[in-house]
């Protein structure tokens, strides 16, 4: 019965194990939404949209980036690929989602180049 208890128990965490990379990828489809306030060139209301792989990031309404992403769990690769804001170095984050809010944490964007997308991420995006 112990052995039964612990192969069930093993098989439930490998499942849960399983999609919890599956939804932490679905999780990021959308459009968020957040506002940074101030007189910065930065200022104003930022939108990422992720779908399927790729995202928009629109600065004040008008698209500024384009880029790919790819998920592994709660980690984030996010590669530019045009946009007059485009950042040419790979971006690395983790991810959480709590209710419609969304948070990035930079784990590997630290470059100077790269300044203005990691200080709009550190912000709380909303989903749209």
């Amino acid at each position: 019965m112990k052995k039964r208890f612990a192969t069930v128990t093993a098989l439930l965490a490998l499942l849960l194990a399983a999609t919890a990379g599956t939804a932490s990828a679905a999780s990021l489809n959308g459009t968020f939404t957040t506002t940074i306030h101030g007189s910065s060139s930065l200022a104003g209301t930022w939108s990422i949209k992720f779908s399927h792989g790729n995202y928009k990031v629109i600065d004040n309404g008008r698209t500024v980036v384009r880029g790919k992403y790819t998920t592994s769990g709660n980690r984030l690769t996010m590669r530019d690929t045009s946009g007059v804001a485009a950042c040419r170095p790979t971006g690395r984050y983790t991810f959480s989602r709590s209710g419609s809010k969304l948070h990035f944490k930079n784990t590997g964007d630290r470059t100077t180049a790269c300044m203005g997308r990691a200080l709009v991420l550190s912000k709380t995006f909303t989903r749209a």
